[in-house]
């Protein structure tokens, strides 16, 4: 008979070892590819991060909708430079 409290998940030491870090996740991004053409795309946030995800997708061919409340001159450039249009604080841009 083997001793339970020494086996497998009935070992606390087992068990805290295979729980899953938060710590790390951040720093170990899941890569994936999505087809994003005539795909509606938000994009919430109007600053460094949102710009450059917005530069990133503009040439995917997705219908990019970028709600922020209070967007950076630069993402503003941005949205015209696509050829979209700022109303307000919802800016939309509007792929192909």
């Amino acid at each position: 008979m083997r001793d339970e409290a020494n086996y497998g998940f009935c070992n606390p030491e087992v068990r805290e070892s295979l729980r899953p870090s938060t710590s790390h996740m951040s720093q170990n991004p899941f890569p994936i590819f999505l087809s994003l053409a005539e795909s509606s795309v938000l994009i919430v946030g109007g600053g460094d991060m949102a710009v450059a995800k917005l530069r990133l997708l503009r040439p995917t061919g997705a219908r990019i909708v970028v709600v922020a409340a209070a967007p950076s001159a630069e993402m503003i450039v941005a949205i015209k430079d696509a050829g979209g249009r700022v109303a307000s604080s919802r800016l939309h841009c509007f792929g192909p």
